[in-house]
């Protein structure tokens, strides 16, 4: 496997990626950061993408080989501080088989869902709590592990390509929606609420709200959690979105 800076040679594939595409396709549309692997610069017949918070994907023709090379990038990923590669894969029986055959890699499976049906948005529970766009002023209020820090290069790139909202209480942070990945069709939502005010149902608020931002912009609303995530299964069916599907996920076992 090759790693290339000219993203040209990948679209070919995009159609062919089976899984959660927004991030592919934020990638190749240049809206956010990643990186592409192929198997030959010249002839390509299978590439990798990987968006910049550890999301990959595949698509094209593989043989052990290319498994094997796949693998060893994931193993160097995981031991460089703060990258990973979850890799993200259709259905593919033959593809699982080869790769778990493999030491030190393991499998989970990842929800996927689809919007059905759109809710109304609760009303914040007191004059203390305010919901607003994120913007320059309220970006650096934002804490947690999935806020646009986790997907989005820095401040400015998300401000200028991604969109999402807050709730605040004063100057303390309760809770965000955003788009963790974005391309022309899609917008997958990332949620983080403050662990002090989990359970109350900010995090229900700020979802519907971004939501009902993304279909505003005429783009569908994507929702993915691991199956093993019970909150964010609950939290997505409760503005709206129905688990339609699974697929595997293979990571590094450290």
């Amino acid at each position: 496997m090759v790693k290339i800076s000219n993203f040209d040679k990948i679209i070919p594939f995009a159609d062919k990626i089976q899984t959660d595409t927004v991030y592919a396709r934020s990638i190749i549309e240049g809206v956010q950061q990643g990186e592409i692997w192929v198997d030959d610069p010249e002839i390509t017949r299978f590439g990798m993408l990987r968006h910049r918070c550890g999301f990959a994907y595949i698509a094209g023709e593989y043989d052990r080989k290319i498994i094997s090379e796949i693998r060893e990038i994931m193993i160097s990923y995981a031991k460089n501080s703060g990258g990973r590669i979850v890799l993200n894969t259709g259905n593919d029986e033959i593809f699982k088989n080869m790769i778990l055959s493999f030491p030190n890699i393991i499998m989970t499976e990842r929800c996927t869902f689809t919007y059905e049906e759109r809710k109304k948005i609760p009303p914040l529970p007191g004059k203390n709590f305010a919901l607003e766009k994120i913007n320059p002023d309220n970006y650096s209020l934002l804490s947690g592990r999935i806020t646009p820090k986790f997907s989005w290069e820095n401040k400015s790139e998300f401000l200028d390509k991604g969109f999402g909202y807050c709730i605040l209480n004063g100057n303390e942070f309760v809770s965000c929606a955003f788009s963790a990945a974005v391309c022309e069709k899609y917008a997958d939502i990332g949620v983080e609420t403050n662990e002090k005010y989990r359970g109350q149902g900010f995090g229900k608020i700020v979802s519907a709200a971004m939501t009902k931002e993304i279909i505003r912009r005429n783009k569908i609303p994507v929702w993915q959690c691991s199956a093993e995530n019970k909150a964010s299964m609950g939290l997505a069916c409760s503005v709206g979105f129905t688990v339609t599907g699974k697929h595997p996920i293979f990571m590094v076992n450290q």
